[in-house]
C-alpha cells in the first residue's frame, strides 16, 4: 500500500522518467475512482489534495464513480479519460489510473516497469 497526501491508500505507484508518466493501482471495491484520481494527482504533483483544483470542476465525480465501477469481467474494462493540471488521466474499471503529460502519449510498457512503493 502507498499512503498518499489525500488520505487514500493506493495499491501501488510507478513512475517512468523517460515519458514523465505515472501508473497507480487502487482497490476498486474499497476506493471510489474519483478518490483514486485525487490521490494520484496529489502524489504525482507532490501537493496536498486540498491544494489541487477541485476535480468536480472538470468532471462529475458521481458520474465518474458510477461509470468506472467494478464491472462483471464479461463486460470488459471501462475507461474514462480526463485532463487536469497539465496531465491526461485515464481511469480503468479494474483499478488503474494512468497519468501522462497532456501533450504526450502513453508509451510506457507498464508490464515491464518496476513499481516504486
Amino acid at each position: 500500500m502507498v499512503a498518499t497526501q489525500a488520505g487514500v491508500e493506493l495499491e501501488s505507484m510507478a513512475y517512468d522518467s523517460d515519458s514523465d508518466s505515472y501508473r497507480f493501482t487502487f482497490d476498486p471495491e474499497r476506493t471510489p475512482p474519483s478518490m483514486a484520481v485525487v490521490a494520484a494527482l496529489s502524489s504525482a504533483l507532490d501537493v496536498a489534495a486540498m491544494d489541487l483544483d477541485p476535480i468536480y470542476e472538470m468532471v462529475d465525480t458521481d458520474a465518474l464513480d458510477a461509470l468506472v465501477c467494478v464491472q462483471d469481467q464479461s463486460v470488459g474494462d471501462v475507461t474514462v479519460s480526463i485532463s487536469h493540471a497539465a496531465y491526461s488521466l485515464t481511469v480503468h474499471s479494474y483499478g488503474l489510473v494512468t497519468m501522462v503529460p497532456a501533450d504526450g502519449e502513453e508509451t510506457t510498457d507498464w508490464a515491464e516497469s518496476s513499481l516504486d512503493q
